[in-house]
């Protein structure tokens, strides 16, 4: 009488294949599951921008965005939290009576910064959409470093881009060409 079916070893043998395949597999994803994190932030920005500019244009009021560190006001420090508000008072500082439009907050572990032409810390949305300066945002996860930072460019016509990698060396440069350094 013959016998099929699997042995013991045989299922042994198989169960120890199988992991060491996905012992192998795991940090390719992980990392690539970090990158689609950072990739979302930054989209999640830049989708913030231009509801800034379109609420800035639509209402006809200077609209400010600047990092946050307190939910309050405007912080000149890299921040998790990036706040919007109707700068009604036109002086590029969050006062007590002004509307809050937004409040995106990240991951505790992640900051954004605002690098804007003058050494100015916050970007400006004018009543007829255009910015005040050009500048750009600045997302740096702490995970997995500088590798998966974002860049959200804005220019002085007030439109918002996402920076790409363009020589292909897997970090995202700055306007001079320079990978972005988050340390």
């Amino acid at each position: 009488m013959k016998n099929e079916g699997f042995t013991l070893l045989d299922l042994l043998i198989a169960v120890t294949i199988s992991l060491v395949l996905a012992s192998t597999a795991f940090p390719a994803l992980s990392n690539q599951l970090k990158k689609i994190k950072a990739q979302s932030a930054g989209y999640k920005i830049y989708r913030t921008l231009r509801f800034s500019r379109k609420t800035a244009f639509n209402r006809g009021e200077r609209v400010v965005i600047c990092p946050s560190s307190n939910k309050a006001t405007c912080s000149t420090e890299p921040s998790n939290k990036l706040l919007g508000f109707i700068d009604s008072n036109k002086n590029y500082i969050k006062e007590e009576l002004e509307e809050v439009i937004f409040l995106q907050t990240f991951s505790k572990e992640s900051s954004a910064t605002i690098k804007a032409s003058l050494g100015k810390s916050f970007i400006a949305f004018n009543p007829d959409g255009t910015s005040r300066q050009a500048g750009s945002i600045i997302y740096c996860p702490t995970f997995f470093g500088s590798k998966n930072a974002q860049r959200i460019t804005i220019n002085r016509i007030g439109r918002a881009y996402l920076a790409k990698d363009t020589n292909q060396d897997g970090y995202i440069e700055q306007a001079n060409g320079a990978p972005i350094n988050c340390s």
